[in-house]
């Protein structure tokens, strides 16, 4: 189940934490292949070069003392999106979450959602302030179909910030909302 909700004020999603578990169960699959590929051949996965020696030592002392799983994905780290799509004609959602370095995805093809305000949790994607601000600027955005199959909103993050791209369906268009300003 995933919350949707949106005011003056803001735009927001909210996913179940049973969805959540799966996506992080899924994330810890591809994070153990990476990395003992890692181990085996010390190169980066997902661009060409090898592991800086150092954080490679440091990997492999971690791995044999505490037994962590710890893929290098650079100093940003690697988080993954999140896009959010409401289906034509229906009350259920696309939810699609794209691995950031090896550009796997999961797909939720047909999630039931409600309207209404959203619990607070860990799991909350929103637009407001500025970034609100920004999407309101964007000359292809109607508020007034924002929570409608019109648009597909894609939250994505780093090491020092997160941010957020709207893209039209109609005509392919995306506009990144990003305040990053606030990084």
């Amino acid at each position: 189940m995933v919350e949707i909700y949106q005011s003056g004020e803001e735009i927001g999603f909210r996913v179940s934490d049973s969805i959540m578990q799966q996506v992080e169960q899924w994330e810890q699959a591809i994070d153990e292949r990476v990395f003992f590929e890692q181990l085996r051949t010390g190169l980066l996965i997902w661009q060409e070069g090898e592991i800086h020696p150092d954080s490679f030592e440091l990997m492999q002392k971690r791995y044999k003392k505490h037994g962590k799983i710890e893929p290098y994905y650079g100093c940003s780290g690697c988080s993954p999106s999140f896009q959010f799509h409401i289906l034509p004609a229906s009350n259920r959602l696309k939810l699609v979450v794209k691995h950031a370095a090896t550009s796997e995805s999961i797909e939720f093809a047909s999630l039931p959602f409600s309207e209404g305000s959203i619990k607070q949790g860990a799991w909350h994607f929103r637009i407001k302030g500025k970034e609100l601000d920004n999407l309101a600027k964007w000359e292809e955005w109607d508020a007034t179909s924002a929570l409608s199959n019109r648009y597909i909103f894609r939250f994505f993050s780093c090491g020092i910030g997160a941010g957020c791209s709207v893209k039209s369906v109609e005509t392919g268009n995306e506009v990144n909302i990003t305040d990053y300003d606030a990084w």
